[in-house]
């Protein structure tokens, strides 16, 4: 079976000019003149080949590199001398949403509009276009500008159209991120359907197991370097383990620079508790979740501030956050040891695994006050909440449906009540 794609040391450098040029003596100056410039090494020495045919996913943590990849092999971005990047057949790219769109054009413009720059003629568009705006759901919104449309339906609008292209090669980033579960699972079906075809796709994501239901093998970038090549399985563990490097960070790199010496004031442990105040890393959706942080004072000082934020686990992109300071919660530091307690009575997350990070700051005085941080730490092990429905999103949120009359009433009651 013949390669669709063969790349040999791929590297890709970015250069940016670090000294500000504020004045117009600076700007003409800086003419003649290189000034400071700070090299990127944005990825390293990549090497890999996909089959006709191959579904292959590409998998690491924001900034990794995954995305420059793609616009390298997408023709969008040049890779450094030396680089070699072989591509046979036609590709169709859905890197970046919006791309391609006319915001002030109407869906039904911006059809042919995209259609057009991905290589699809008027009259080809004109017999696929009800199936096009069908599968996008977005038949009493199609004669409205893009630019009042959402994220998810510019999503749907866009890789209705991409796919309607007669690609070898399918290269999306991220695409399934931003549809709802309808749109997945419809997705699902064409990935099935370009299989059968023969057709190939890189596929960039955060969710390791969308990787794992739809692709053959998967690339893990890490640093700019590709860690491995292998099954999504065992790409998936080492994707783990990645993760959870970061996360165990030792305390030089997690204290922030420069202000711990202040004081000293700083964060010994964070311990995830069950109700009883014993450790416990798994919850079930509902079951109260207790968070132990140990603190070490020394300075006592009734000002300095405790803020927690939960991020997501795989997507390091933030859930909650609160703090004491917002709280108004009444501290009594002693100097030495500390023991603070945040509750979670109401445990409404969804199946997923997040972490928690933990901060120690000064809050200054003033409408628009600053924070000066005494010590902020990660906790050392993720927090696992499972159950037993299938829900999208991270959250769940209390609610009642009620329809028709069973409403009518309900305000009639109690607008009798007052």
């Amino acid at each position: 079976m013949k390669n669709i794609i063969k790349v040999e040391n791929l590297s890709k450098t970015f250069y940016l000019h670090t000294d500000k040029k504020n004045t117009a003596r600076q700007l003409f100056t800086s003419f003649f003149s290189q000034g400071k410039v700070k090299k990127f090494n944005v990825l390293s020495n990549v090497s890999f080949e996909v089959k006709q045919g191959e579904f292959i996913g590409i998998v690491g943590r924001n900034g990794s590199g995954k995305s420059t990849l793609l616009k390298i092999i997408a023709d969008i971005y040049e890779a450094d001398k030396g680089s070699k990047v072989e591509v046979n057949g036609k590709v169709v790219p859905f890197l970046e949403l919006g791309v391609g769109f006319n915001e002030e054009l109407t869906g039904r413009e911006n059809i042919f509009l995209n259609g057009t720059i991905l290589g699809m003629t008027k009259s080809y568009l004109n017999t696929k276009f009800d199936e096009i705006v069908d599968f996008a759901e977005l038949r009493d919104f199609i004669d409205e500008p893009v630019k009042t449309y959402s994220s998810g339906m510019l999503v749907r609008l866009a890789f209705s159209i991409a796919i309607q292209s007669d690609a070898d090669l399918y290269i999306l980033d991220e695409i399934l991120s931003v549809g709802d579960s309808g749109f997945q699972r419809k997705s699902a079906h064409v990935f099935a359907d370009l299989k059968k075809q023969g057709k190939s796709v890189l596929y960039v994501s955060h969710d390791i197991n969308t990787v794992k239901e739809i692709c053959d093998k998967a690339i893990l970038i890490d640093n700019g370097e590709m860690v491995a090549f292998d099954k999504p399985e065992r790409i998936g563990r080492m994707y783990e383990d990645i993760i959870l490097k970061r996360i165990n960070k030792s305390e030089n790199d997690v204290v922030k620079e420069g202000n711990v010496e202040k004081a000293g004031n700083s964060i010994k442990s964070i311990t995830f508790m069950n109700t009883e105040y014993k450790p416990q890393k798994v919850y079930e959706r509902g079951q109260p979740i207790h968070l132990k942080i140990d603190i070490n004072v020394e300075e006592e000082d009734n000002e300095m501030y405790v803020g927690v934020g939960i991020l997501d686990f795989e997507k390091d992109v933030w859930i909650t956050a609160v703090n004491t300071a917002v709280d108004e919660f009444e501290h009594s530091w002693k100097k030495g040891s500390n023991e603070l307690f945040l509750s979670f009575n109401n445990n409404t997350f969804n199946k997923g695994r997040f972490y928690v990070v933990v901060s120690l700051f000064k809050k200054e005085p003033g409408p628009d006050s600053n924070y000066d941080y005494f010590d902020s730490r990660e906790t050392e092990q993720y927090l696992e909440v499972f159950s037993s429905d299938r829900r999208n999103g991270k959250l769940f949120l209390e609610h009642e449906w009620k329809q028709g009359e069973q409403q009518k009433n309900i305000t009639m009651n109690s607008l009798a009540d007052e």
